[in-house]
């Protein structure tokens, strides 16, 4: 991945594609990783596994790090101040 995440960012780059979205799979959330998509300003998704910590501790986490938005009644959406 390290080799990996940096050629794959420029040739979408190349391609002329802006706003593109990376998922990665848990495995790959190395905080290396996490820095290069920041430092390029890009979109990107890990998936977390959570079946080894428990969901509250995950959503007290969510919470004191990340930002709060209601786009609509019932949804509550938890997102990276990063962006």
């Amino acid at each position: 991945m390290e080799q990996f995440l940096p050629q794959t960012i420029k040739m979408v780059h190349d391609l002329g594609i802006i706003n593109a979205l990376y998922v990665l799979d848990s495995a790959h959330d190395a905080a290396s990783n996490i820095d290069l998509f920041l430092a390029a300003e890009e979109y990107f998704l890990i998936k977390h596994n959570l079946r080894k910590e428990s969901l509250e501790q995950w959503l007290a986490n969510a919470r004191r790090m990340g930002e709060c938005n209601s786009p609509r009644p019932g949804n509550t959406v938890l997102r990276s101040k990063s962006y």
